[in-house]
């Protein structure tokens, strides 16, 4: 079994978060903890929409730089 990175990524949020930070004394460690477990959870929510933002934003700089060859005059 090949698990995808964005389960993994909340399984990590789950357990820094929600089992070892509430673990460590109150303090820098477990605030520390807390915001490295959000991180993760984070980045898993990105990774399942990180394509689909990279497609769109690659058709919006098409059209920029279209707009931007034919304002100097380029053929493209």
């Amino acid at each position: 079994m090949k698990p995808s990175p964005d389960l993994v990524l909340n399984h990590a949020f789950a357990k820094v978060a929600m089992e070892m930070g509430p673990a460590l004394p109150p303090g820098y460690g477990q605030g520390s903890a807390t915001l490295t477990g959000v991180l993760l959870l984070m980045v898993g929510q990105e990774f399942n929409r990180a394509a689909d933002i990279r497609a769109k934003e690659n058709v919006a700089m098409r059209a920029l730089f279209a707009d931007a060859a034919t304002a100097v005059g380029a053929e493209l």
